[in-house]
């Protein structure tokens, strides 16, 4: 069997690929080995199983990070938190003890204590106290083979250079640590570019630089590859795209005029791009999903949407009763990430179609005159190619091959 590299970039959208900053990529664009990326309505959180499963997020289970559980909830702790003397205090409370972590540099940050590296920097910055323990954070979803368990039942050795967990990557390893190993299968996860992305924006001066590194890198270990097993099988792949924050839109305030209140009224968990509600009373669902609809820039996920999106879980009260979603270019401001307006400059999360939600897929074993490839396409694709058996009545996904 080939040596196969498989490569996942997180964030990267097609117009990263240049000439003059990723030349080896570019090159490979250059010979029918690239499709356009459709991605999902959602984060990594959810796209991640998707891409290793084959499987839509409604068959995964998988969707954002936080969801609400609020018996199992791990930030039961902070309600002596509401202790705190002041209003300025409490609001900022959160944010104050993430600092260290912060500015802690990357090699000592395994000694900060356990408890604050599990727990604490966790917490979403601007949540309010009394809102917190009513949520809950982690990867649980539905048990599904996964590129991983195909490999092994094909008997396919392999080297992953993440931890996975459920299909969700931890435990990551950094750019300049990736090397090619001696089994059938390397399996890499870049996670660099989607940091710089939400901080210095798409095609910043900072992006350009990251993507020349990365090209380099994933040159080299093509050419290594190559050199120690002379034919090699490569795929090359982001999760999603990046687009710049151009608009900002306050769900908060409209609702605050609406005479809604939480805890009162509702529970709401809101995401940079996501605002999710849970009520009982259905003439204040009437009245959040009246907000939704006039407030420009937002759109009210209904049924029809929901499973135009592949969203529209069973069990709706785990990631939100109501959902809005911002369009393309906007953040939502205030919300629970940061405090600060200033901060993300850049951010993914809407709607599949919009031009900066778009990812990439090379490799080498394709050339083909079509467009895109979905997110549920890929492990087939790849499957395929490889000649090995998989579940293909239960994946979601087709190959393109």
């Amino acid at each position: 069997m080939k040596k196969t590299l498989i490569i996942m970039i997180d964030a990267v959208r097609p117009d990263y690929i240049s000439k003059e900053y990723t030349p080896f990529l570019y090159e490979l664009k250059e010979k029918n080995t690239f499709l356009k990326l459709h991605t999902l309505l959602g984060y990594s959180s959810g796209i991640h199983p998707s891409i290793y499963t084959g499987c839509y997020q409604d068959k995964t289970g998988k969707f954002v990070v936080f969801y609400k559980d609020e018996e199992n909830s791990i930030f039961k702790w902070t309600k002596f938190l509401k202790l705190i003397p002041t209003d300025f205090l409490r609001k900022y409370a959160i944010a104050f003890m993430k600092v260290p972590y912060y500015y802690t540099p990357k090699k000592y940050k395994k000694f900060l204590p356990k408890f604050f590296r599990e727990t604490v920097i966790k917490v979403p910055p601007s949540i309010p106290l009394d809102i917190l323990p009513y949520f809950n954070m982690g990867n649980k979803g539905n048990k599904l083979k996964t590129l991983y368990d195909y490999l092994d039942e094909n008997s396919v050795s392999y080297e992953s250079y993440a931890t996975t967990k459920n299909t969700y990557f931890e435990n990551v390893t950094s750019l300049e640590e990736l090397k090619i190993s001696d089994k059938t299968v390397d399996s890499f996860y870049i996670y660099e570019p989607d940091g710089y992305g939400h901080k210095y924006g798409a095609n910043s001066k900072e992006i350009k630089e990251l993507m020349s590194k990365i090209d380099k890198k994933v040159k080299s270990l093509y050419k290594e590859a190559l050199e120690k097993f002379k034919d090699v099988n490569l795929f090359i792949f982001s999760d999603h795209g990046m687009y710049n924050v151009e608009k900002f839109v306050d769900i908060q305030t409209p609702l605050k005029k609406a005479g809604l209140e939480q805890p009162r009224d509702f529970i709401a968990f809101f995401d940079t791009t996501f605002a999710r509600f849970w009520t009982k009373d259905n003439g204040v669902k009437d009245k959040i999903i009246e907000v939704l609809n006039n407030t420009e820039g937002v759109r009210y996920l209904n049924d029809t949407l929901l499973d135009k999106y592949k969203i529209n879980f069973k069990e709706k009260e785990k990631f939100g009763e109501i959902i809005g979603v911002v369009e393309g270019g906007i953040r939502q401001f205030p919300d629970y990430f940061s405090p600060v307006r200033s901060t993300i400059k850049g951010l993914h999360g809407t709607f599949p179609e919009y031009e900066g939600s778009y990812g990439i897929f090379f490799s080498n074993c394709i050339n083909t005159s079509e467009k895109e490839i979905k997110v549920v396409d890929i492990l087939p694709t790849i499957m395929k190619i490889s000649n090995l058996k998989y579940d293909e009545k239960f994946v979601d996904g087709d190959s393109i091959v």
